[in-house]
């Protein structure tokens, strides 16, 4: 695992600094405030740091001796993991109109914490309410139209 570590680090440490370097085409801030290569440039700077991070715990881990028992069985957990991530995002994309933002990544958070390893189905809803709820709040404060679903009624409380 730690040589796709540092291949997949390495990849997207390219595409962080392709971003960066994109970003700088277009104006960065202007007197109204962030400019088209705001975002560009934050994504890029993030996504590098992140691949620096897992590239030096990558290659940290390569040179530890590592015990070879349960790899297939990890293996074989790990595909059916990334196969129902897959799943719950395809859901997700289904689930978006027809339940709204807020009741779509709720549920998609409820489904895909078990899997990241959260063990108490009582912290996970917690986790899931909160986290749901201020993505929400933070699209709606930036006026990113969001579909409400059933939720429509609470379009009007913020004028959309």
């Amino acid at each position: 695992m730690e040589k796709r570590d540092i291949a997949s680090s390495l990849f997207l440490l390219a595409l962080g600094i392709l971003f960066v370097s994109g970003s700088f085409a277009h104006s960065i801030w202007s007197r109204y405030g962030p400019g088209p290569g705001f975002f560009p440039l934050l994504f890029g700077i993030v996504l590098a740091l992140l691949s620096v991070i897992l590239l030096v715990d990558g290659t940290r881990r390569l040179h530890k001796e590592r015990d070879k028992t349960g790899s297939d069985a990890q293996r074989f957990v790990n595909s059916h993991k990334i196969a129902a991530y897959l799943f719950c995002c395809g859901c997700v994309y289904l689930a978006m109109r027809p339940l709204g933002f807020l009741i779509t990544i709720f549920l998609f958070l409820v489904v895909t914490l078990p899997l990241a390893g959260q063990k108490s189905f009582g912290a996970g809803l917690t986790v899931a309410a909160v986290a749901s709820v201020s993505i929400f709040l933070l699209f709606l404060g930036l006026n990113v139209p969001l579909p409400f679903g059933p939720l429509q009624p609470l379009a009007s409380l913020w004028g959309s």
